[in-house]
């Protein structure tokens, strides 16, 4: 049987031939951003850390001050510094790094600046930026080799025995 036939001989509209408008705009809108969410979920090409290992060191302080610029994230800032140093702008170098010591790079900084000493040949300026070491400055219970941290093992033992002797 034919299907015209079925409906009495007449022909059936469908209800609608295409989805209505609402349902167009919100696929749209699905699809954008989708997109969106592609490119900005991706990351940058022409980030700081990349570029000092895959550019030249030209195009590595540029890219480098530019997110330093849009950033002010101070581990950007340590890289650049150690960038500029490198390239011989020490005076810049050396700005940046002073302005990292108020952050949590400090140690960053103060690294670039004894480095800076040191090609500068200003050996104790350079031992000065660097402080005493840990050693000197721990308290001295916890001194290796201290009598608090000391352990008490028997001084001799028995080389037929194995027994220790007092």
């Amino acid at each position: 049987m034919r299907e015209d036939h079925a409906h009495g001989g007449r022909l059936v509209r469908p209800r609608r031939l295409r989805p209505p408008l609402i349902a167009r705009l919100e696929l749209g809108w699905i699809a954008a951003g989708a997109l969106g969410l592609a490119l900005i979920d991706r990351p940058s090409e022409l980030d700081c850390e990349r570029a000092m290992h895959t550019r030249t060191p030209g195009a590595a302080v540029s890219i480098c001050a530019r997110e330093y610029r849009d950033t002010r994230n101070p581990a950007v800032g340590a890289l650049l510094a150690g960038l500029w140093r490198q390239a011989g702008q020490r005076e810049a170098a050396r700005a940046l790094a002073t302005r990292l010591l108020d952050t949590p790079e400090r140690a960053s900084g103060l690294q670039i600046l004894g480095k800076i000493a040191i090609d500068e040949h200003r050996l104790d300026e350079a031992r000065a930026r660097s402080g005493p070491p840990a050693s000197c400055t721990a308290p001295r219970a916890t001194r290796q080799g201290s009598p608090a941290t000391t352990r008490r093992w028997p001084r001799s033992r028995s080389r037929t025995t194995g027994s220790a002797t007092p």
